[in-house]
């Protein structure tokens, strides 16, 4: 089989094709026991002892040539991509991220506005990121993200009074000093921008009355 399948029951197929195994199927005289059990050809293959005399088979390299080093020489026939010559490989090194470490890498799906340009109004304005933008102040133009959000911290300074801020989503610092200078902080629906919690935004309600008002237009009629 030299250049194609390596046939490792050779003597065995050879002792089986000479008939010298006949004995075992004459059932007359033979009787199948314990002691005389042998394998089926090709199931059992002998362990190749390597590395034992210099110029015999599988002697000296054991088989596996001379080129490379490291573990091409002990006996792995391919490396896996992650293979650092025995150092420890960098997907075992870098370290595994939670929940929380995932969670704030991801991007902020708001455009920022900060308590520093809201600083910049006078007091008892109304104001939106419209208002902002067009009064100038140093705002981020909307470019992937049309919420809006109000963010702060507890190092900024604000010292607006009455502020009314129309935003999507607020810090908490910042509506926290907004609302400490007898501001409003009023949120806006991520669908059509308008005001949450106005009575005219649920319809239902407004069904309800009408028909409320319709059995009580009926009931008077009786």
């Amino acid at each position: 089989a030299k250049g194609g399948a390596k046939i490792f029951d050779s003597r065995r197929r050879e002792s089986r094709r000479r008939g010298e195994e006949l004995f075992r199927h004459d059932v007359d005289n033979f009787e199948l026991c314990v002691h005389n059990l042998i394998p089926a050809p090709g199931s059992h293959r002998r362990k190749v002892l390597r590395g034992r005399g210099k110029y015999g088979h599988h002697g000296r390299t054991c088989g596996w040539g001379i080129s490379g080093n490291g573990a091409k020489k002990r006996g792995r026939r391919t490396l896996n991509p992650g293979y650092e010559g025995g150092g420890k490989p960098l997907h075992l090194r870098t370290p595994v991220l939670s929940k929380p470490d995932l969670d704030s890498m991801k991007q902020d799906p708001y455009t920022p506005v900060t308590l520093n340009v809201l600083n910049m109004c006078d007091d008892g304005d109304e104001v939106d990121y419209t208002d902002l933008l067009v009064r100038g102040f140093p705002v981020k133009k909307k470019r992937k993200f049309e919420q809006i959000k109000i963010k702060g911290n507890d190092e900024d300074e604000f010292d607006v009074k009455n502020l009314t801020v129309y935003a999507h989503a607020f810090e908490p610092p910042a509506r926290e000093k907004i609302e400490a200078n007898g501001g409003r902080c009023v949120r806006l629906t991520a669908v059509g921008s308008v005001p949450i919690g106005q009575g005219w935004l649920n319809t239902n309600d407004l069904q309800d009355g009408g028909d409320d008002e319709e059995g009580e237009e009926s009931a008077a009629e009786e």
